[in-house]
């Protein structure tokens, strides 16, 4: 998968998994927390440029990811951001349909600016973890700081099968498209009936074949990988400590503004 390929061959890949997770997951608790839209546009702006400039994900590729989670999240705002009812003096932009008021108040804005915000905000800290850290990587941090071995094998197999059913459904797609299965809105109603009714089982199949597999070589419920990790670079921790000091810094003082 694209993600997979990215967080093994981008430019912080040799750097050590425990900075990258300390980094993401204090940046992305320090958005949870606050609700200033200044604080929260700052964290996503600025961890969208960490993830281009730093990790060296080309902003095509980034915008492309980017773009189905920022639609669902703006879709999901639009009815935050609308009133209903009696029409409020407060209303800045007003709709009459068939009697019946839409209205728009300066507090509705803010409210859905802020969702958005700290919906991008909490995207764009969480691609900065999984575009610049492997998933082996990952597991292994959870296993070091006490996560069960059951639950991290658990999610090391759901994200391996997860990689099947994609792989699957693209040969699958691709086959049918060779056929000019998609020539025509009809022919493509029809494709899809025919991928979304045969795709649960071939995913299926072929998830048990991957595990006869391992059963084969030897798995007896955990999944041994080399792990080559670089020591933690104490500096760059210190560096992240202080700058997450300041963001948990300036959350504070506007909190009590």
């Amino acid at each position: 998968m694209l993600i997979d390929t990215l967080a093994y061959t981008n430019r912080l890949r040799a750097a050590h998994p425990g900075e990258k997770m300390l980094f993401a997951l204090c940046t992305l608790f320090g958005a949870l927390l606050t609700d200033s839209i200044g604080i929260l546009g700052a964290i996503a702006i600025g961890m969208m440029l960490v993830t281009i400039l730093k990790i060296g994900i080309a902003p095509r590729v980034y915008g492309k990811l980017l773009l189905i989670p920022a639609t669902f999240i703006v879709m999901g705002a639009i009815p935050l951001l609308i009133e209903t009812g009696h029409l409020s003096d407060a209303a800045v932009v007003s709709f009459n349909i068939a009697g019946y008021w839409l209205y728009v108040t300066l507090a509705s804005f803010q409210r859905c600016s802020v969702i958005i915000l700290k919906s991008l905000a909490s995207i764009s800290c969480f691609y900065v973890l999984v575009l610049s850290t492997p998933v082996n990587d990952v597991l292994y941090l959870l296993g070091k700081i006490g996560v069960p071995a059951l639950l991290v094998e658990m999610m090391s197999l759901v994200y391996r099968y997860l990689s099947v059913f994609v792989e699957t459904v693209s040969q699958m797609y691709l086959a049918q498209k060779s056929r000019q299965g998609y020539s025509s809105f009809s022919k493509a109603l029809k494709s899809l009936g025919i991928l979304a009714s045969t795709i649960f089982i071939r995913a299926l199949l072929k998830s048990s074949a991957a595990y006869n597999a391992l059963l084969a070589r030897g798995y007896r419920g955990e999944i041994a990988t080399l792990k080559d990790m670089r020591p933690i670079n104490r500096r760059a921790v210190a560096q992240i400590l202080w700058g997450e000091l300041v963001l948990f810094a300036l959350i504070a003082w506007n909190s009590v503004q």
